[in-house]
């Protein structure tokens, strides 16, 4: 019984998570400006996309678009809009159309520096003197990703359709690949330095790294989230996760409003531009801090502390989560602020209470789908075993289990072991 009262806080019934879930991102979207309500609601109305991908798919986006323009410096920490956002679901969820929704702005920045660059190479498509201005990048090597990166000081956004395949690398301990892909999502997280020193590529420093990530995994992979290196390394902790609450499965031949459209469009080049002003050799201020009003401030302060108690009273792995969310809070503000006044394209006011709350708000959001992915994660482990103790009664083999729960053999034969 003791056990038990000890661990309820990570057992919370699905049913009703996934009702506070709708609240709370019902919510946030509420307080979300005109612009982008009406691109999430586009979105789910005519290309049946889950609003809350939409959401993640869109804070990806401005953290991505941004880089390490803005800043903040509150609480004896400095602080970035970079963070790793991670869509939980099945196959046909439209977790790819809501990145390509919220992305193209970016996209199509990118469409036009690769036609400046391919045209300042030349013919010799192996020149590799000429750098290559970019910000997303997907199916990249970890090599070509860090290099990318230095030659984009500022930041890059990794996106994955599927993120399965890096989590497979980052837990076999034999993945020189893994391993750098783990250490080099850490590092970022905070905006450390990242060295690269290899015998087939040049030396290089990224003084002061800036990443996103956006990736999707389906939801029996999800164990494969909470592996002894992930969990280890601490990287799961720096995971903001949305699994799926809304659904829309209503047929139409409406299209997206194009004004609508252009409207995000707009706002989202406006944070391109103010980037690509910032990389500018003759800029003498290439980062900008952003400064609190004394109110804002007061309650970024007063939410500091709820999350500090909050992680005193938690159990693992939710105590380690609230360590992240303490900073994802200062991050979020960021992102938040940024929505504020994109559309305009100004950004020398402060920020104010009503950006700080609307931070914390996420923050929740995004503990409750933790708690929602741990209730999963222990449901697809049970699963598994039954799964497994009904193979073995029936004589069946181990790799009809691995047909069936579509999991690695390496992981059915240590629970076959077990069961």
């Amino acid at each position: 019984m003791a056990e038990e009262n000890k661990n309820s806080e990570n057992k919370v019934d699905s049913n009703s998570i996934d009702n506070e879930l709708r609240n709370q991102s019902d919510k946030i979207i509420e307080n979300m400006p005109e612009l982008f309500r009406h691109i999430i609601q586009e979105g789910f109305n005519c290309k049946r996309v889950p609003k809350e991908y939409s959401l993640s798919s869109i804070l990806y986006t401005i953290s991505s678009a941004i880089g390490k323009t803005f800043y903040t410096k509150e609480l004896n920490y400095k602080n970035y809009a970079n963070g790793y956002f991670i869509i939980v679901g099945s196959r046909g969820d439209a977790k790819t159309e809501a990145l390509k929704i919220a992305t193209k702005p970016i996209m199509d920045f990118d469409n036009e520096s690769y036609e400046l660059f391919d045209e300042q190479r030349g013919k010799d498509t192996e020149n590799n003197e000429v750098p290559r201005k970019q910000i997303l990048i997907q199916n990249a090597t970890i090599e070509k990703a860090q290099l990318i990166h230095y030659q984009n000081s500022s930041g890059i956004g990794l996106c994955f359709d599927e993120i399965r395949a890096i989590i497979q690398k980052m837990n076999n301990v034999n993945s020189r690949d893994g391993h750098e892909w783990e250490v080099f999502l850490l590092e970022a997280f905070t905006n450390g330095i990242v060295d690269v020193s290899r015998k087939t590529t040049d030396t290089f420093r990224i003084k002061q790294a800036y990443l996103t990530m956006l990736g999707g995994i389906q939801h029996q992979f999800i164990p494969d989230l909470f592996s002894k290196s992930l969990v280890g390394s601490g990287l799961i902790d720096r995971l903001l996760f949305t699994t799926m609450i809304t659904n829309n499965s209503t047929v139409t031949r409406d299209k997206i409003d194009e004004h609508k459209l252009k409207r995000y469009n707009i706002a989202i080049q406006n944070l391109l531009k103010y980037k690509k002003q910032s990389e500018e050799p003759e800029e003498e201020e290439p980062e900008i801090r952003l400064h609190y009003t004394p109110s804002a401030e007061k309650l970024l302060f007063k939410f500091t502390q709820q999350l500090e108690t909050d992680k005193s009273n938690a159990e693992s792995p939710l105590k380690e989560y609230y360590s992240k969310m303490l900073i994802y809070l200062h991050k979020l503000v960021i992102i938040c602020f940024l929505m504020e006044n994109c559309e305009e394209g100004t950004f020398k006011s402060k920020i104010e209470s009503g950006t700080v709350l609307q931070a914390k708000r996420l923050i929740d959001f995004y503990i409750l789908n933790f708690k929602k992915l741990i209730t999963m994660r222990n449901r697809i482990d049970i699963n598994k075993k039954d799964v497994i103790k009904l193979a073995k009664a029936n004589n069946a083999s181990q790799k009809s289990v691995v047909d069936v729960l579509g999991i690695s053999k390496g992981q059915v034969s240590k629970l076959w072991k077990r069961a």
